[in-house]
Order: C-alpha cells, then structure tokens, then sequence
C-alpha cells in the first residue's frame, strides 16, 4: 500500500482513524506493516503490500481459488476489449476524464476493471473479500492511482462520503445479502456521487432451477475437482452448435459453453456452481432499492440487472 490510502480509511470496527506503522519498504509501497485504530488499538496487519482486514476468504475460497489459476484471463489486450465493453454496459461512468475523481471497485477481483481505469486519471481503491487481492495487486501494483485492501463489504474501512463513483460487477449477488451489501455501499458516496452494481437476473426459471439443483451437489465438491469437471465447456461449445441437440444440451446441462476463448468457458462455468451464495433478482426489485436509500437520477443500464445512480447534492432525504 502506499502512504496516501491512509487519508480515505477509517477503522471498521468503531469509524476512528488508523495510524500506520511500515516495517518494509520498495520505495513509496509499504509491503509489511500494520494499521493500528487511534481509538481502541485494534490491528490489521500490512501483508505483501496489501492492508488485511478481514483474518481469512470465509465463505469467497472458490474465488480465492480461481482468480490464482485465471491471473489475467479476462483482462484486455491489443486485440481484445471484452473488459472495457462489458464495463460500459454495466457500469455508469466515464473511463476517461476522471482527474480529481475517487473510485471504488467493490469486488475488484484480479482488478480487470480497474485496470480499464488505470489511466483515466482517477484514484481507484479497489476492495476484495477473497485472495484474489493479491493477484490484483500483482497485476496493478505499478500504477501509483490505484490501491488495494483485503476486507468485508458488509465491514468496510472506508471513511463515508468521500467517493465520486461507485461500481460492483457481478459481486454483490456473492454476499449473504445482496440488499444489505448494497445498503453498506451507498454511505460511502460522496454527495452527487454515482453508484453502479450488476447482480444475476432471475427472469430465466428453467435455467435457475436446474443450475441450483445442480448447486446443491457442486458447491460442496473440492474446488479441484469442481474445476476439472467444469472443463466439460470447453468441447460443449461445438455440441451446442448441432441443430436441437446442441438446444437441448445447452438447457439441461448449463454452461458457459458460448464463449470463444476456452478458458473463459472454464472460468465461467466454475463461477456459476461453485459460490456458496448466488442469488439473482429483477430490475423492478433492484430499482427500489435505490429509491429505498434515497439515490437520484436512477437509470436501468444496458446489460440485464444492470442500473446506476446518484446521491443527492445534500445526501439521501
């Protein structure tokens, strides 16, 4: 971590500042230390340049255990943009212009979308529950506007009203609670700041009830084995070609089989049936969401359950 987080971090057990004690350095990053709370002395450990604080990935060890195989599959690249076109269907806000701005990745993950952001010239504090954290910040550590902090977004160390935008790609859904996750983030917007979150719909009945069946047997399997099976997308993709069959195929045995990249497959399908939660809601439901904290300015982005929108100048009424 680097000296200049420190000013947007509160202690998440009673909101007081943090003092921050460095006992390794690499030039400006802090690789070893602890943040100590100036109320009650609680410590959170500085570990590999990522401040931790939560103790373990709890009940996120399947992402823990993908994002170590999957570094960098879904980021971008010369040839491909999948990042940056996914981001602009789920998410409400410029990716360029950003100078002055403070952004919060909540669920960064490897940080693929952040990294579409790393030189837009906002400073980005991207959050992860699991130890995805650390592949993030391998990948983005070089990048001085962008930060990264292991934590609970139901137990942020975030101070309130500080962030101009708000984004939560395909995370919120993971929690216990998808409402209460995003009751927890709205305090953090800054007045007239913009929130964007993308959950899983739940318009498909069919679909859902047989993965969920399915859930019940593949979410207690080892991630290892899990991931083996999952490989099952990768010569799928041709069978859901044949006329009907592939139909057929593709209903009873769900899988992320359309993608052209087979890794993608993998990825996709093992992050449908191995979350130990994954709940799925519709628009209306979300949209009242954002009327219930009082947010503004509500839009129903292009991408399913997508939607975005703003605190008030003066806060919530």
């Amino acid at each position: 971590m680097r000296s200049t987080l420190l000013r947007h971090l509160q202690s998440p057990c009673c909101g007081a500042g943090l003092r921050l004690k460095a006992e390794q350095a690499d030039g400006e990053e802090i690789l070893e230390g602890s943040l100590a709370c100036e109320r009650c002395d609680q410590a959170y450990p500085v570990l590999r340049g990522v401040p931790r604080f939560v103790e373990a990935d709890a009940y996120v060890d399947a992402f823990s255990y993908e994002w170590q195989i999957h570094r960098r599959t879904q980021f971008d690249s010369e040839t491909r943009r999948a990042s940056l076109e996914d981001f602009g269907k789920k998410v409400d806000m410029p990716t360029t212009g950003l100078a002055g701005k403070l952004v919060l990745d909540a669920g960064c993950g490897t940080g693929r979308y952040a990294d579409v952001l790393k030189e837009s010239g906002a400073e980005i504090v991207c959050v992860d529950y699991s130890q995805a954290i650390d592949v993030a910040h391998e990948n983005l550590s070089a990048f001085p506007n962008i930060h990264m902090i292991q934590a609970d977004l139901f137990k942020l160390p975030l101070k309130d009203g500080v962030f101009d935008y708000i984004y939560s790609v395909g995370v919120l859904h993971h929690t216990p609670d998808t409402r209460k996750a995003f009751r927890r983030l709205v305090p953090k917007l800054a007045p007239e700041g913009r929130i964007s979150i993308y959950v899983y719909p739940s318009y498909d009945r069919l679909y859902r009830f047989l993965t969920n069946l399915y859930r019940n047997v593949t979410t207690r399997l080892p991630a290892r084995l899990l991931y083996q099976l999952c490989k099952i997308a990768i010569p799928l993709h041709y069978v859901e070609k044949i006329p009907v069959i592939g139909r057929v195929v593709g209903i009873l045995l769900p899988t992320a089989a359309v993608y052209e990249d087979p890794r993608w497959r993998v990825l996709n399908t093992f992050d449908w049936y191995a979350p130990k939660f994954q709940w799925a809601h519709t628009v209306e439901e979300v949209f009242a969401w954002y009327e219930e904290e009082g947010l503004e300015k509500i839009r129903v982005l292009p991408y399913r359950v997508s939607l975005a929108g703003s605190k008030p100048p003066d806060g919530p009424q």
